[in-house]
């Protein structure tokens, strides 16, 4: 939709930066993790601009996996709440490097 839009007035999509919310929890027993409606991922794989913010987790290699189809289509930057520390310091070790070279 945004770039039907942008081709329309004639505006280069690449040039908005597209942004992501979410929430991310990744507990010492994953399954104790609870999933947020998973609807934002399915949309994300149809390449729809996504309504509901996602909750990555339980792992983080789980994380990797579903933040994957939103860099693919030109998600730059992320806004994520973290539910503690350990998800954050997991977050930090774990997954940010490696989907900064997707």
């Amino acid at each position: 939709m945004l770039k039907r839009e942008c081709d329309a007035i004639g505006r280069d999509v690449r040039e908005i930066r597209l942004t992501l919310g979410g929430t991310a929890h990744f507990p010492k027993d994953p399954s104790e993790f609870v999933p947020a409606n998973t609807t934002a991922i399915d949309i994300a794989v149809e390449g729809y601009i996504v309504a509901v913010e996602p909750k990555l987790g339980p792992t983080p290699s789980d994380a990797i996996e579903q933040l994957r189809p939103f860099i693919e289509r030109g998600v730059r930057h992320f806004q994520i709440a973290f539910e503690d520390q350990r998800t954050i310091d997991k977050f930090c070790e774990e997954v940010a490097p490696q989907v900064a070279h997707l």
